[in-house]
């Protein structure tokens, strides 16, 4: 979508007529997973439940960097 609007916004700007259209295909279902996945978890701030910290502890995702320690 994001696409779209800059290539008619371009268009616009160059005097020619706004053609492009976004697609929805694959845009849609992942509104809709994330919808389902991450909005309930922010009602209840559950922001991290246990399986995500052991699913992306076995990838080695961290959260946040180490800090480098100052001599």
């Amino acid at each position: 979508m994001v696409t779209a609007l800059a290539t008619n916004i371009k268009s616009a700007i160059e005097g020619k007529p706004a053609t492009a259209e976004a697609t929805w295909n694959v845009v849609h279902p992942a509104k809709v997973a994330f919808e389902k996945y991450f909005i309930p978890k922010i009602r209840v701030g559950k922001t991290d439940p246990i399986y995500e910290k052991y699913v992306t502890k076995a990838l080695g995702i961290e959260r946040l960097k180490p800090t480098k320690k100052s001599p």
